[in-house]
């Protein structure tokens, strides 16, 4: 198991287009244009990610307006935390 980092990462906020999900085992990968830039999310776990306007996570979800909290992980990718179906 991965530890944990001392300090973990601010939560930061984003709005744009849901182009695609990936879905793996438990978790997922998501794939969302801001503006001209591409990010990716993703979550180990889908079926406990905190999700508003909507009742459950769908792999097939394409081309959705979203908002996203997320934790930065690398450049244009974080880590979930939680999703906005606007």
């Amino acid at each position: 198991a991965a530890e944990m980092p001392a300090s973990p990462a601010p939560v930061m906020f984003l709005k744009g287009k849901l182009v695609k999900v990936d879905c793996t085992d438990a978790g997922a990968t998501l794939t969302i244009s801001a503006g001209h830039a591409s990010w990716t999310f993703s979550t180990a776990e889908r079926k406990s990610l905190v999700l508003i306007g909507a009742d459950s996570f769908s792999c097939d979800w394409h081309n959705v307006p979203v908002a996203v909290n997320y934790r930065k992980t690398g450049e244009n990718q974080g880590s979930l935390l939680s999703l906005e179906l606007q």
